[in-house]
């Protein structure tokens, strides 16, 4: 930076008289006085000698005299020819900005130009002119490091601020390192533009099952299909019946600087009561499996992520062919390279939907004829999922039933079966049947989704499934795995605790590789309000429940196809309003989308309605 001096030239001349004995002419001799700076000089007469005192302006230093006498006075004999000429010097003062830090962030310096009253600033090997302004920016290293305050000469929480340079300063920036990290925001949404009223916007965002996370090369998006109206038994609801008119259009939300905002509605994707979603690439299925009286049917789509969020959307089946869409599976069977579907329990029956060339679907029910392993009249399987496990191109299905009662007494209870194509007569063969160890899961429960995957990366696939049910009057959760041995085989390895309602009820799971050591851990899609997910359990009130926990939602991959709930460290997210929590992967790192409608209906604003929505992220430590 320039150095600019602003110099003072002041020019005194002091004339001494010299007193002599009567008669004798008193002789006046001058000392001319200079000022380079900014200070003033006083001067005193004594005796014959003149005592000059140098004192700096604010912000300046005196440096010496000429002649590099240094002392503020100077006393100089009156000359008795010629006068004396005597420089006082001062410069600008400067002081040191001591900056230390605590934690893992830097500190950026930026001088701010103070305008009408100094030209310019001067830095100087960290050193400041008197009355620089400097601004100071708290820089955290990473996303796991938080500026929390400034400490020492200047106390703030806020990570700029500026100080004014009077003096020596010494200030400390702390960062603290977490493991978690909120964002939320209040926003107002037109109900006109996503086509809902307020109530099924309310329905909307506290649904359990439907939500899901897709990208496109640029955005992440959130997308949110249907209603929680399919709940069996809830007349109270105001829904006898389903009809094009209550069918509830799917909208999305876009995060944009770590903050989900509404993005755009889909009119041409409604639903009742969505239930599963498979991702594969940049296409994706949903289907709706809603409970309305006594009509249980919806539709399937699919859909095609494309740049900006949109997607095309493709309705898999026709009028006729809706059905109780509950369990879903998507993969290809019949080796053409196109992704096909598969529905149970449908319309009593497993609906097979093979993908056109032109994206159209084609249903078929023949090829594969199976009856609830449960009491006789129940339904088909409850839900399955297609992977070609053996990889010959032609992928296999693989099912399981929904039911309660006794294992002891029927071991199809809680049972896995895969079926695999006979080309020969084309038609779908039974060539694996579970059967669980009683003493590992003595209780019936229902199967809700399967995921296909090499947990333990031996080269085969494995099967995890979720499981629901209800016993001692309690609704209950649990999931399981059964690891691939050879030739379509599977042994069962691990169950996890079946949970209660008092202690943590789920609608499925996602699989993310969260602590990035290759394997792939099991994240709980959760809901109500038990003991392991609410800070507060057991209260209907959101306000009340304080916030949720997240350790009993992280089942970290042991390697060998066990899991166990992440302790490594406490995550609690206190004071957050959320009624259910949607998790994700981004950039390698778990998140979790949380919402909530905060005044319902909103009475300062017709047709609009406030909601708050969160983003949690979570570092997990391997």
């Amino acid at each position: 930076m320039k150095k600019i001096y602003f110099v003072l030239l002041a020019v005194i001349v002091v004339v001494f008289a010299c007193s002599k004995e009567e008669g004798v002419v008193e002789p006046t001799v001058p000392i001319v006085l200079t000022v380079e700076g900014e200070g003033t000089v006083k001067e005193e007469v004594i005796g014959t000698t003149v005592r000059l005192t140098a004192t700096p302006n604010a912000g300046w230093v005196f440096i010496g005299w000429s002649g590099s006498v240094e002392s503020k006075e100077l006393v100089i004999e009156v000359p008795n020819e010629e006068g004396t000429v005597v420089s006082a010097l001062f410069k600008r003062d400067f002081f040191k900005l001591n900056i230390t830090i605590e934690g893992e962030g830097t500190v950026k310096e930026e001088v701010i130009v103070q305008t009408g009253q100094y030209e310019e600033v001067i830095e100087q090997s960290g050193q400041y002119d008197y009355g620089t302004v400097v601004r100071l920016t708290a820089i955290p290293s990473d996303n796991w490091s938080v500026f929390k305050e400034w400490r020492g000469d200047i106390s703030s929480e806020n990570e700029s601020i500026a100080v004014e340079i009077n003096s020596t300063l010494n200030v400390n920036a702390f960062f603290e390192n977490v493991n978690i990290k909120v964002k939320t925001k209040r926003q107002t949404l037109q109900l006109t533009q996503i086509g809902l009223s307020p109530e099924e916007l309310r329905l909307t965002l506290m649904i359990v099952s439907g939500p899901f996370y897709y990208s496109d090369s640029n955005s992440s998006y959130m997308l949110f299909p249907g209603q929680a109206n399919w709940v069996a038994g809830r007349p109270d609801l105001g829904i006898q019946s389903i009809t094009d008119e209550n069918r509830v259009p799917t909208f999305s939300f876009i995060k944009q600087d770590g903050i989900w905002v509404f993005h755009k509605s889909f009119p041409e994707a409604g639903f009742w009561g969505p239930r599963h979603f498979e991702i594969r690439g940049n296409t994706f299925f949903i289907n709706d499996g809603n409970e309305i009286g006594d009509q249980w049917k919806g539709d399937l789509f699919m859909g095609e992520i494309l740049d900006g969020g949109d997607i095309d959307w493709t309705r898999v089946n026709s009028d006729e062919e809706m059905s109780y869409y509950h369990g879903l599976g998507v993969g290809d069977l019949n080796g053409d390279g196109l992704l096909d579907a598969g529905i149970a329990p449908g319309q009593n029956r497993i609906q097979i939907f093979y993908q056109e060339n032109d994206r159209s679907f084609t249903m078929d029910t023949s090829k594969l004829k199976v009856l609830s392993r449960m009491s006789p009249g129940e339904a088909v399987p409850f839900t399955l999922q297609i992977k070609d496990l053996d990889n010959d191109t032609f992928a296999e299905i693989i099912t399981a039933s929904y039911g309660s009662g006794n294992p002891a007494t029927n071991q199809d209870l809680n049972d896995i079966r895969i079926y695999k194509l006979n080309r020969t007569i084309g038609e779908y063969e039974e060539v694996f049947t579970s059967k669980i160890p009683i003493q590992n899961l003595n209780i019936g429960l229902g199967a809700t989704s399967i995921k296909v995957l090499d947990v333990n990366t031996d080269g085969l696939d494995d099967l995890l499934i979720a499981r629901e049910g209800f016993y001692n009057q309690q609704n209950v959760n649990s999931f399981e795995v059964w690891l691939g041995v050879a030739d379509l085989k599977f042994n069962f390895k691990y169950i996890s605790p079946v949970f209660t309602e008092e202690e943590l009820m789920f609608r499925e799971f996602l699989m993310f590789d969260v602590n990035n050591d290759g394997l792939d851990d099991l994240i709980l899609r959760p809901h109500s309000y038990g003991s392991l997910y609410r800070i507060v359990p057991n209260t209907y009130n959101i306000v009340e429940s304080s916030g949720v926990k997240l350790n009993h939602l992280i089942w970290i991959n042991q390697g060998d196809g066990t899991f166990s709930h992440y302790d490594s460290e406490n995550l609690e997210v206190e004071d957050i309003l959320t009624y259910n929590l949607f998790p994700y992967m981004e950039d390698n790192v778990l998140h979790f989308m949380g919402i909530y409608p905060f005044i319902f209906p909103n009475t300062i604003n017709s047709g609009a309605e406030d909601i708050i929505t969160s983003d949690i992220a979570v570092k997990i430590k391997n």
